[in-house]
């Protein structure tokens, strides 16, 4: 019943401090949240989050997604974007779809890295806009 993926799932459960796990997601959401809300050109799309959320990625709406989506992947900063999944008429969906790029805040990110990427986006948050 459930197959090999629903038993390495519950051998991952038992194994793993998912409360610890939780809780340095929760602090790198809150780290790029703080890190971004002075920055030119984006803000974070969730400001808070619920209690019991656990992130798997930070959202960032960038206002100018041409230039400084491409100036952050050339960078080598470790982001996607919806480009092909979010085709749509939704307007939401198709605002999104470019503009909203997921940052990211797994538990096993180092503070060398997150210092890294916060200041590769904060320098291209203030480049020149389009």
């Amino acid at each position: 019943e459930g197959g090999a993926g629903l038993l390495g799932s519950r051998w991952l459960m038992r194994c793993s401090d998912v409360a610890s796990l939780a809780e340095r997601r929760r602090a790198h959401y809150r780290q790029w949240v703080e890190a971004v809300a002075s920055l030119p050109a984006c803000r974070a799309l969730f400001a808070d989050l619920p209690e019991t959320c656990v992130p798997y990625m930070f959202p960032l709406y960038i206002d100018h997604p041409q230039l400084h989506f491409n100036l952050l992947k050339h960078l080598g900063v470790p982001l996607w974007r919806w480009d092909e999944m979010a085709v749509s008429s939704c307007h939401v969906a198709s605002d999104y779809r470019l503009h909203l790029i997921h940052l990211p805040c797994h538990q096993d990110l180092h503070p060398v890295e997150m210092d890294w990427m916060i200041a590769a986006v904060a320098a291209v948050m203030r480049t020149a806009q389009e």
